[in-house]
């Protein structure tokens, strides 16, 4: 019997991974033919039996493919409860692709539930996905989604943003159909803007395609025409417009028929207007809406019908006044402004958090370098050759504190003032090498032993850096009430340094002091781990580095 249990596990373990395989190419499959066929991709995924979703990577892509494969098929979900899987898996995992495509149809779905401003939210974080996804078609879909939230709250500007971009990524993607929508889009942004000019030309680039083009796209062209001549007063091109709604759309359920009604208005053909917008009730009734209502009203209102028209005013003030009411308490309009705030503030604080430790780095090169170097000056027998090396280190700081200078900008004054001293010191020690100036050295060789004998300012001015650089760290050592020479002293063992490195600043019992002491206001205990290795261990918890 026991030679046939690890067959038993080995053929459990087989077909499993089959399983594994085949389930993952099936996702692949569905995914490969989404765009050209999205309801064969979605009968395959409702095939895929969920128990078969081994892993949580496999349970991830079948949640974003069905939520795609559903929209794709114009099947509008509300509740997120489907893509969740995703959402969870693809925060820390994931291609950048995939994150695109799952900030997008979460937005999809928050817009489908009318929550505009979760939408808005999620599409802002997909676009940060954008340059490294290698995914135009989401990429135009995000733009386009964008700007028509940015259009219900009547922000024309942004919404003319987002559809050129839009416009590039299906061109670029060689959608013909999706960039004759998207440019149409843009006409309609002109023409809220008042820009008649823009608006043709960008109609214009469609004219030589007019026979290949889908219904509904000729439907919102030939509106946007009309709403251009109309406003351009040109009764003649409205009349010709008007007509070529009849002729050139067929199916009266895809006619413009709020545009028609307009054209009909602007050649005070007033029954004739109120006749179309009867035909637009009766073909469209789930569309009644402020706009039907208000047309409704002014023409009643031009042919001395007051009562009628104060009675279509009020339903159209009602269902405006309800939409305004949303816009003004949405966040919707600020919260890409808001997020692409606070991107800006999370990376001025990554490059604060990084040239400070940088700094930090480099002040304790310095100390090290400068320490070498005034045993080497001390020693009557050295030459200039022998301390090559320590002039190309002595060099090398001297580039990167500049560098940090240079981006004094993030430093506050205290830390700045630490950078221009060291800078200054290094420059006179240089110079004492290059010219082997007596004088010169002398002074250099000074202002190294001042610097070193003064212990007070050269500690306090490391634990100022390192409380900027590691501020979770100092506020542990505080919160333990260690002073500012203790801290300072931490900090020195934090940057690498080894007690051999500061004999130059404390004597061998003085700091077994310093380590008896600071053991004590942490809880360490005395005869534990070394106090360079507890302190590394605790910042690294504190400030997850």
């Amino acid at each position: 019997m026991r030679p046939i249990v690890p067959l038993i596990v080995l053929t459990c373990l087989f077909f499993s991974c089959s399983s594994h395989k085949q389930i993952d190419a099936e996702l692949k499959r569905a995914d490969r033919i989404m765009l050209q066929h999205p309801d064969s991709s979605l009968v395959i995924l409702q095939g895929i039996d969920k128990k078969d979703l081994s892993t949580e990577q496999l349970r991830a892509y079948y949640s974003l493919l069905i939520s795609q494969a559903l929209d794709m098929n114009s099947i509008h979900i509300t509740s997120d409860s489907l893509i969740l899987p995703a959402v969870n898996y693809y925060e820390k995992h994931g291609s950048a692709k995939q994150k695109l495509r799952t900030s997008y149809y979460m937005a999809r779905i928050a817009n489908n539930a009318g929550d505009s401003e979760e939408a808005m939210e999620w599409l802002v974080q997909g676009e940060s996905f954008i340059p490294q996804a290698d995914d135009m078609f989401t990429a135009a879909h995000l733009y386009t989604l964008k700007s028509s939230i940015y259009k219900s709250h009547y922000d024309y500007h942004a919404a003319l943003d987002n559809d050129i971009k839009a416009s590039e990524y299906y061109k670029n993607n060689q959608r013909p159909y999706r960039y004759s929508y998207s440019q149409v889009s843009i006409a309609d942004d002109y023409l809220h803007l008042h820009n008649l000019e823009s608006a043709n030309q960008a109609l214009d680039v469609l004219t030589p395609y007019w026979d290949s083009l889908a219904v509904f796209i000729r439907s919102n062209y030939l509106e946007t025409r009309i709403g251009i001549a109309i406003e351009a007063q040109d009764t003649a091109h409205v009349r010709a417009l008007k007509d070529s709604c009849f002729s050139q759309i067929p199916n009266p359920r895809q006619r413009p028929w709020i545009a028609i009604s307009d054209a009909y208005n602007a050649c005070e053909m007033l029954d004739s207007a109120l006749f179309i917008l009867d035909n637009y009730a009766t073909y469209a009734p789930n569309l009644l809406d402020r706009d039907y209502y208000t047309r409704v009203s002014t023409i009643y209102e031009k042919k001395g019908d007051y009562q009628k028209a104060l009675d279509s005013r009020k339903k159209a003030t009602v269902a405006v006044r309800s939409h305004l009411t949303d816009v003004l308490n949405s966040d919707t309009r600020f919260m890409e402004e808001r997020y692409k705030t606070q991107i800006e503030e999370l990376r001025q604080e990554r490059l604060r958090t990084s040239l400070i430790t940088a700094i930090v780095l480099i002040l304790c090169l310095g100390f090290i370098a400068l320490n070498y170097l005034r045993k080497a000056w001390m020693r009557t027998n050295t030459s200039l050759s022998s301390l090559k090396l320590e002039y190309d280190d002595l060099q090398k700081e001297r580039d990167l504190l500049i560098a940090a200078q240079d981006k004094s900008e993030v430093m506050n004054d205290d830390i700045r003032k630490i950078v221009n001293q060291r800078l200054s010191l290094l420059d006179k020690v240089l110079l004492g090498f290059m010219t082997s100036n007596p004088g010169d050295q002398k002074v250099a060789r000074e202002e190294i032993l001042e610097l070193l004998n003064n212990k007070d300012e050269f500690i306090l001015s490391t634990a100022k850096v390192f409380e900027a650089s590691h501020p979770k760290f100092v506020e542990f050592l505080k919160e333990h009430y260690l002073n500012q020479w203790e801290i300072g002293y931490c900090c020195l063992f934090l940057m690498g340094m080894y007690s051999k490195d500061m004999e130059p600043l404390f004597s061998r019992a003085t700091s077994s002091k310093f380590n008896s002491i600071i053991r004590n206001k942490l809880g360490l205990s005395l005869n534990g781990t070394k106090l360079k290795t507890d302190l590394l261990e605790t910042s690294r918890e504190l400030e997850g580095k």
